[in-house]
């Protein structure tokens, strides 16, 4: 007996005695007649390329990764990992091969249920499915799919549907995509007209407000004014009618009092009468002394008040010049500081526009520049793709030419003859040499001695009142003025500083509105500059674009001409190689076979016969029994070629006199024997 302990990613399987059928655990104690037998729990990643077909019997690959284990949270699935599977190694080809199983034969009845275009279109979803039918067959032997991973569907060997598929739709993305920046480019300018309509239409509207609002303003104003004179007016009338009132009761009191007063002195009178006579020295001096007083003070009151007055007028005086001084001072410090502030606007306005013309200018160069880049760019493309298409033509012409050497033993005029026989070389120089001759009467001597090759309120409380009083007295000096002359110096030098307020609010206010009309001016030629550069930049990258795909064409095509010249090259030698062998290698023969079989001599005599024909030549025949004057010979091909054959020399020889031209090499040369006129040798 031991105590076996399991690590933490192990469990112990136990059987034996006492265990009906399996034990699963941890940690326990191993009696006597049980065995145990510990297996590991880990997941294990399995990497499959799994090989299935469509519907459509297309085959395709889907390389998948599944990581696989025993499921660790369900018991009763741990009891079927550890009877069927626990004496596997996770790793062993045995679980592999039965996991591959599974998943190949899951996949490949659904793909049998599929269309091509399904599997590749609803990729996700056939995924799940694949992941859902897998699971429910492992779950038989206690598996669990932990993470199932399937790459992008790709094409079997030898096909290609998912990249001509593919191709396809970034094709319609592309002309897609084409088309919307085209949208858009046409919803931009749309909008843009939209806009700048919409603007003009705003700042009339606005202009047209702001008139009405002023015009609302003013005539508020005035009847305000007419609102507070009238009511000064009649709070002065009231307070007129108080103050009558007042001095009525005033009077009235007065009366009151000095019948009182007299009643009181006649009573006083009485009680002091026995004093009288003791008291009237007194009283006399005092009187005296009383009256003296009385004038001494008198007199100087008056002196006083005349000095005060006249202080106070002074003082006044000096007070309303200094306040006119004040103001007029006041006028032009605004008046300056509006200059000022005009001034400033107006640099302001020039930096800006300086700055925007800057930007503009900037962004012209820089578009310039992209363009010319991408104009050399696409040059030198388009160079590079001619290039590597005539390197394509050159080694197909190489190999053409060594295909038709090869048959012919490196023989190079039997090369140059079979090449201007199938260009139809010599049918051009017989009809130029034709046209030259046309029409001329020439004087030929014929020696026949046999046959030659050819992109804001109110505040509450104490200052309510402060404000109210401050509103109540401009209109309230104003009245005085009107209906006395006399005109506060406050009064005219608030005025004045009010004037002057608005004179520089006006200026701050305009120059605010040039200031914002420059940034304004500013953003739109920013804003114009970077569409331009923006167009630019596209229309420059759609002719690069342009260009590369025309490079891209020609050289494509100069590939498969020289594909077809090489292929072409190939047959011709082969051909040629068929020729020779049957000829036994007489190079002679092939040509003339060629020439009778393509038709060269009839079509050589036509053109021969269309030029001579018309003229009124003088001919002088010598004839020494080698060749034949009249019309009669022989049927046939070997005929025409005879008749062909007689007319050539006198031909040729008057086309070298009065042209020149010398006929090819390989139709005899020209003799310079000073006994004949013309003669042609053959070869």
């Amino acid at each position: 007996m031991w105590y076996k302990v399991a690590n933490a990613s192990e469990y112990l399987v136990i059987t034996g005695v006492g265990i009906e059928d399996i034990k699963l655990a941890k940690k326990a104690w191993i009696m006597p007649g049980q065995t145990c037998t510990v297996f590991d729990m880990t997941p294990v990643n399995y990497s499959f390329q799994v090989q299935a077909m469509s519907s459509e019997m297309l085959p395709f690959t889907l390389p998948a990764v599944f990581t696989i284990g025993p499921r660790t949270d369900d018991m009763p699935s741990l009891h079927k990992y550890a009877k069927l599977l626990c004496r596997q190694d996770q790793l062993s080809n045995n679980v592999r091969d039965l996991v591959l199983g599974i998943i190949e034969g899951e996949t490949r009845v659904l793909a049998a249920s599929m269309t091509m275009e399904d599997v590749f279109k609803m990729t996700k979803e056939f995924k799940e499915q694949v992941f859902d039918k897998v699971q429910l067959e492992l779950n038989q032997f206690g598996l669990w799919i932990y993470n199932a991973n399937v790459k992008q569907l790709v094409d079997a060997p030898g096909q290609e549907y998912f990249s001509y598929l593919g191709q396809k739709i970034q094709m319609e993305a592309a002309n897609k995509a084409r088309v919307d920046v085209a949208e858009a480019k046409k919803n931009g300018e749309i909008g843009s007209k939209e806009r700048q309509g919409l603007t003009l239409q705003n700042a009339a509207k606005i202009n047209a407000e702001t008139k009405i609002f002023r015009t609302k303003r003013e005539a508020e104003e005035k009847m305000e004014g007419i609102r507070t004179r009238t009511q000064v007016k009649v709070f002065e009338n009231m307070r007129e009618a108080e103050v009558a009132e007042a001095n009525a009761d005033l009077m009235k009191k007065k009366a009151g009092w000095t019948k009182e007063a007299h009643v009181a002195e006649v009573e006083a009178s009485k009680a002091v009468a026995l004093r009288e006579a003791e008291l009237q020295k007194e009283v006399e001096r005092m009187n005296a002394l009383t009256r003296k007083e009385k004038l001494t003070a008198e007199l100087l009151t008056e002196a006083n008040v005349e000095y005060e007055t006249k202080v106070q007028s002074a003082n006044s005086e000096f007070y309303k010049e200094q306040k006119a001084t004040d103001a007029v001072l006041y006028q032009r410090e605004k008046e300056a500081e509006a200059q000022k502030a005009t001034a400033e606007a107006q640099l302001y306005a020039r930096q800006q526009a300086a700055d925007g013309d800057f930007y503009a200018s900037k962004k012209a160069t820089e578009a310039e520049l992209y363009a010319r880049q991408q104009a050399a760019d696409a040059k030198c493309y388009a160079r590079k793709k001619e290039a590597e298409g005539l390197m394509a033509l050159g080694h197909a012409q190489g190999a053409y030419l060594l295909s038709l050497l090869d048959p012919v033993g490196g023989n190079y005029a039997a090369i140059r003859d079979f090449m201007m026989i199938k260009s139809g070389m010599l049918q051009e120089v017989a009809k130029i040499n034709a046209e030259a001759v046309r029409g001329l009467k020439p004087k030929i001597s014929i020696w026949t001695n046999g046959c030659g090759e050819g992109g804001d309120g109110g505040a509450n409380g104490a200052m309510k009142e402060i404000a109210g009083v401050y509103k109540a007295l401009p209109p309230l000096f104003n009245t005085v003025h009107e209906q006395t002359g006399v005109q506060s110096a406050n009064s005219e030098f608030y005025k004045e500083q009010k004037a002057a307020d608005a004179i520089l609010y006006q200026r701050e206010k305009e120059a605010e509105a040039q200031k914002a009309t420059a940034e304004a001016q500013l953003f739109a030629r920013q804003q114009a500059a970077d569409g331009d550069f923006y167009a630019k930049k596209k229309a420059t990258e759609a002719e690069l674009y342009a260009r590369q795909q025309a490079a891209d064409a020609e050289c494509y095509a100069k590939q498969k001409e020289a594909e077809g010249l090489m292929a072409l090259g190939q047959a011709q030698g082969a051909y040629l190689r068929s020729l020779w062998d049957a000829l036994g290698g007489n190079y002679a023969a092939m040509r003339d076979y060629m020439m009778i079989n393509s038709g060269m001599f009839q079509e050589i005599a036509k053109i021969n016969a269309e030029a001579v024909r018309g003229l009124q030549p003088k001919i002088s025949i010598w004839t020494n029994n080698g060749g034949e004057g009249g019309d009669g010979g022989a049927n046939g091909a070997m005929k025409e070629i005879a008749g062909v054959y007689k007319a050539l020399p006198p031909l040729f020889n008057t086309v070298h006199e009065q042209t020149g031209m010398k006929p090819p090499a390989w139709m005899g040369t020209l003799s310079n024997c000073p006994s004949t006129n013309s003669t042609l040798d053959s070869n």
